[in-house]
């Protein structure tokens, strides 16, 4: 079959253009599998929600996020099996990445030479903004006593007395509020209203009293339900120290912030990276 000039001519046209349209699709292709490349999927926190620590993590509480992959952090999780039925163990914000080292498996066993000790609340002066993972500080405060007592009491076997306002008995972490049933006492979710407020206290900024009503309001002054006992891992001098501390006082409570040596030093050597 002859072909004419004119046929020849549209033919060529016809296979160039296939040509540069198959090599333009090949570098878009490659364009966008390099962009695509330079990101990667991490678990994050959903928007709205902030978790505080040792809250344990449902999926809903979870969203995926891309970040560049130059950004990416050893720690960071990407899989769900890896982070939910965990429990977070410092406080992690909305779009906050899931890091390995700010989750724990909440379990809070009793190590050697400890037992658990489960307290009526109503040992301690009055306190019911505690909550399961607080570290606490307990504290003998002393009542006023005359003499006779006081010699009668003589010196504590297990503490040491001090003076005649306060004394230190020793630090521990809070195991489990449970209420009256015997159920576990959590905090209902802030709102978005007291994220603010949270990070704002978090960073020891000043913040307005209604940022403040606000936060007690949604963070740990709505439990959902009344506590009535704290659950703690003690060693035998810690339980005898709180015991006998309960002749000379009221015993308090007060919770502090408490990190780890090693966990403080990586999260700065995060924060460096």
């Amino acid at each position: 079959m002859k072909l004419n000039k004119r046929t020849i001519g549209l033919l060529f046209a016809l296979s160039s253009m296939l040509s540069g349209g198959a090599l333009y699709l090949g570098y878009d292709y490659v364009k966008q599998t390099a962009s695509e490349q330079q990101y990667t999927s991490v678990l994050a926190i959903k928007e709205g929600k902030l978790l505080m620590a040792y809250t344990p993590i449902v999926e809903s509480d979870l969203t995926y996020k891309k970040i560049p992959v130059s950004q990416y952090v050893t720690g960071m999780l990407s899989d769900p099996e890896d982070v939910v039925g965990k429990t977070t163990w410092l406080p992690i914000g909305e779009g906050e990445p899931i890091f390995d080292w700010k989750l724990t498996d909440g379990k809070l066993l009793p190590k050697k030479d400890e037992a658990r000790y489960e307290i009526p609340l109503t040992d301690f002066t009055p306190m019911s903004e505690i909550r399961r993972g607080d570290f606490v500080k307990v504290w003998v405060k002393y009542r006023p006593m005359d003499q006779e007592y006081l010699e009668e009491l003589s010196e504590p076997k297990f503490f040491t007395k001090t003076n005649d306002s306060a004394d230190m008995l020793f630090t521990s972490q809070v195991v489990a509020v449970k209420d009256g049933a015997g159920a576990e006492v959590f905090t209902l979710t802030p709102s978005q209203a007291s994220t603010q407020a949270f990070a704002d206290l978090m960073d020891n900024q000043q913040v307005s009293s209604n940022a403040q009503n606000r936060l007690a309001a949604t963070y740990r002054g709505q439990p959902d339900t009344m506590p009535a006992r704290l659950i703690f891992n003690w060693t035998d001098d810690q339980f005898k120290a709180f015991v006998e501390a309960r002749k000379y006082g009221e015993v308090q409570i007060g919770v502090y912030q408490y990190y780890k040596q090693e966990e403080l030093e990586k999260a700065v050597r995060q924060g460096e990276k």
